[in-house]
């Protein structure tokens, strides 16, 4: 996701100076407001990405809450992060946001996060749909 992002950036962003990074996404990629930021050799290109930058806030760094024990999580899932040996979902159980991380099919560990669950789905709905236009 975080490619298709920097890529739409690169290709239709405009050249600017933003006035500060408030988060950094990936290697070069940064939120500045509702404004998607570059970081290319010799400057920066910037593209407003509107309720898509509030939803990358929602899930960039999820505060837990308490940890828990295993609950079968409901949709819609997000992903985290994900390598060979780990991966980091998010989903709903009983009306609160839980974060599960596994390594293959063992459950490591379980936390209540600090989301809302509205403001969880409506993030979920604003990145799918920036996916599915983006496709």
């Amino acid at each position: 996701m975080l490619d298709k992002l920097q890529a739409l950036v690169g290709s239709r962003g405009y050249v600017c100076s933003p006035n500060s990074l408030d988060l950094e996404l990936s290697s070069g990629l940064f939120l500045s407001g509702s404004v998607a930021v570059l970081g290319l050799e010799g400057g920066y290109r910037c593209l407003d990405i509107g309720g898509l930058a509030d939803a990358l806030r929602t899930f960039a760094h999820p505060q837990t809450i308490q940890q828990s024990v295993f609950k079968t999580l409901k949709p819609p899932y997000v992903e985290l992060y994900e390598d060979e040996r780990k991966y980091v979902v998010m989903g709903i159980y009983d009306e609160r946001v839980y974060m599960a991380e596994w390594s293959g099919i063992r459950l490591c560990c379980s936390w209540i996060v600090d989301i809302d669950v509205d403001r969880y789905r409506r993030s979920y709905e604003a990145l799918a749909d920036f996916l599915s236009r983006e496709a």
